[in-house]
């Protein structure tokens, strides 16, 4: 639903939350309670969200929140996403011998954090607050660009109410509701205000591999569409003209150097490839992502500059290589789902290459990231393709290409000191490969092994080797030595044990009934095992499970496990290959069976007797 805010008003004294007032109250009722008369299991609710909002001026919220169980602490943790917060009010309310004792947040109990470069939020420590408690908290954020409100949470909303003015007469807005959303709101428009109300609004269903909660909360997004005499219209034309730059087209701050990285070479691909490489060596990312255009000659001498500012660079330098290179615009899962054309809500600028009809996505910022590759967080349904001023195109930036990882175990198993030994030969590539480079480069890599021992607690990992850690354009190689205890079971003359080691799954992580939202991977993969175990001596192969072949219709994904008997051992294979990032819900009930099979066959038994 879409609404047109274009409210001209006088600028008087306001009272906010007139309309609501009755809301404010925290009663004898409320403390006392014991579970919501809706929503009778929930850990806790939120009593009221109030939201004000005076665009372009400030923001007020009052909330409150009832705890009901131990579970529910949690939600008492109080964060404010904004600079320049003035709270006004925050208290804890408890019920005790008979009346309701409050408890005031001291200043020590305000504090800002840093959760990334650049991005600070506000955070509330509530005191006392124990099962039956009530958190009350009223902030206001001045001189604020506001453009999305939530209403709906990870928690049940009772009462939800937003009253928005606009005081620019000669500014218009959209006001866009999150298409993804189930949360249905009233909506009324007087001369001057505009609210929007709704009552028990279910918190959002939290599912296995969901992505971002960004992308499917009830949210409002707001975005301006005309100052003064110059409208900027609501199209994805208008949206490309405004990011649209000619910096693009500069080229003599590089000449020189392109034609010494391309040399004679004449293939389009090689030749991209070569162009990427020496951008992303040559430029240090400052850690920031970004949208901006600045002086690109500057960044370029500098050597040094945002995700954004790098990557048109590198636009740049294919186009005057003869490639078909373009700006794109794409937004990370924490902005959410780009569904409607919007100014606001991309984050990122990253380059699409396309040769013979396909398009190769880049980002040259990243250090551990290579050809063909986004960070994640910016694999996010729909990216905008600038192809010049006013003409552009929705491009999905979905992987495509398959992160592999592949496992080959040569172990043997020890009878008299009841272990299993022998060594691992691991490779992983694409996305396998970045985010295990990302979460080892400022530590000692030992701590992989340190990881691995934790997760398996009878692991014990020797002569650790690690290839290619350094070079993002290659496979990572690891091997090693390892032990493990309480492997397996022996019953009288038989010894029992699982086929897949410690790379089996214990649990499936798709146990409801019902899917909401899409399954979000990240990225198409495929993992393999293979796994050759030596006899011990004395026994023989009693039994071993049978194999097992699944596929998902329309090549979704699929699974394979074959064990075989050898005359002096057992070799197991296992595959499991995901053809798609994000899978919709329709698949759901396949890929539910698909993991459950996982889980079964990481549990089956290969039985040896004594000859």
């Amino acid at each position: 639903m879409k609404l047109l805010l274009a409210l001209i008003i006088s600028l008087g004294t306001f009272t906010c939350f007139a309309q609501s007032d009755k809301y404010l109250i925290i009663t004898p009722q409320q403390l006392q309670e014991k579970k919501d008369d809706v929503f009778t299991d929930v850990p806790a609710k939120i009593i009221y969200r109030n939201i004000y909002l005076e665009i372009g001026k400030f923001l007020e919220v009052r909330e409150a929140r009832k705890i009901y169980t131990n579970d529910g602490l949690e939600y008492s943790d109080f964060e404010i996403p904004f600079d320049n917060v003035d709270v006004k009010k925050a208290i804890t309310y408890n019920w005790e011998n008979g009346k309701t004792i409050m408890t005031e947040v001291g200043g020590e109990g305000i504090f800002t954090e840093e959760v990334s470069k650049g991005f600070e939020i506000n955070k509330i420590a509530f005191p006392n607050v124990k099962e039956g408690s009530v958190i009350e908290i009223v902030y206001r954020v001045n001189e604020i660009g506001l453009w999305t409100v939530n209403y709906q949470d990870i928690i049940p909303i009772k009462q939800f109410w937003l009253e928005i003015k606009n005081p620019f007469y000669y500014t218009g807005f959209n006001i866009t509701k999150n298409g993804f959303a189930k949360v249905d709101l009233e909506d009324s428009q007087t001369d001057d205000v505009l609210v929007y109300k709704g009552v028990n609004i279910p918190g959002l269903k939290f599912e296995n591999y969901l992505g971002s909660t960004s992308n499917y909360f009830g949210r409002m997004f707001f975005e301006p569409v005309y100052y003064a005499d110059r409208v900027r219209g609501q199209s994805w034309g208008s949206v490309a003209n405004y990011y649209h730059t000619k910096e693009i087209n500069k080229k003599a701050y590089f000449k020189k150097d392109l034609e010494n990285v391309v040399g004679g070479e004449l293939d389009p691909m090689k030749k991209a490839k070569l162009i990427y490489s020496y951008v992303k060596d040559r430029m240090k990312w400052n850690d920031y992502y970004g949208i901006s255009d600045y002086n690109l000659k500057k960044i370029y001498r500098n050597e040094e500059g945002t995700s954004g500012e790098i990557n048109l660079i590198l636009v740049a330098m294919l186009k005057e290589a003869g490639l078909d290179a373009y700006i794109m615009k794409v937004a990370s899962k924490r902005k959410g789902l780009v569904h409607f054309p919007s100014y606001n809500i991309f984050n990122n600028t990253i380059c699409a290459l396309e040769i013979d009809k396909q398009y190769h996505l880049l980002d040259a910022s990243q250090p551990h990231g290579s050809f063909g590759e986004i960070p994640l967080p910016f694999v996010n349904g729909d990216g905008l393709l600038i192809v010049a001023e006013g003409n552009c195109r929705l491009v999905s930036t979905q992987a495509r290409s398959k992160s592999q990882n592949t496992v080959i175990i040569n172990a043997e198993i020890d009878t008299e000191n009841l272990l299993v030994k022998g060594n691992v030969k691991k490779r992983i590539s694409g996305y396998y490969a970045w985010e295990h480079r990302e979460e080892y480069e400022k530590i000692d890599i030992k701590n992989y092994t340190d990881d691995l021992e934790e997760l398996n607690n009878s692991l014990r990992i020797s002569n650790f080797e690690n290839q290619n850690f350094y070079k993002s354009e290659q496979p990572v190689s690891m091997f090693y030595d390892f032990e493990m205890e309480d492997y397996f079971e022996k019953i009288g003359e038989d010894i029992y044990f699982d086929p897949l080691l410690y790379f089996g799954k214990e649990e499936n992580d798709f146990i409801d009934d019902e899917r909401v939202f899409p399954i979000d991977f990240g990225f198409p993969f495929s993992k393999k095992v293979m796994v050759t175990f030596q006899l011990p001596e004395g026994y023989q192969v009693k039994s071993i499970p049978k194999g097992k072949t699944l596929a998902i219709p329309d090549a979704i994904g699929s699974l394979s496990f074959k064990c075989i008997s050898t005359n002096n051992g057992v070799q197991v294979t296992f595959n499991l290959d995901i053809n798609k990032g994000m899978i919709e819900t329709a698949y759901y009930p396949s890929i539910q069976q698909l993991f459950s099979e996982y889980v079964s066959v990481s549990k089956s038994k290969i039985v040896l007797t004594k000859n």
